[in-house]
């Protein structure tokens, strides 16, 4: 997941100095890792952003056997592109919890 969410990170960060999210959702994308509760959550979100990038031919089938050990920084330009879908859920799960 930290490899995953470090990826995140990373896109969220180059489209904050590329004008396309603000700094408060940077903010949010950072706040979230402190979070206990989010782990799970954002382990499911990793596997969803996986099986996309499989049918999205990013991503070999094989990957999600390991999908922690997968080197997300690969896939950097396909997670900007789902960018606002996870800062979505990321802020829901801060609303909940």
């Amino acid at each position: 997941m930290f490899g995953f969410y470090r990826a995140v990170l990373k896109a969220a960060c180059e489209a904050h100095e590329a004008g396309e999210i603000s700094a408060a959702d940077l903010r949010t994308i950072r706040r979230v890792r402190f979070r206990p509760f989010a782990r799970a959550h954002l382990r499911e979100l990793e596997l969803t952003v996986a099986e996309d990038a499989v049918l999205a031919g990013r991503l070999t089938a094989s990957a999600l056997e390991a999908p922690s050990e997968f080197d997300w920084d690969s896939l950097l330009d396909f997670i900007r592109e789902l960018l606002a879908m996870i800062l979505e859920f990321i802020k829901s799960l801060l609303v909940i919890f």
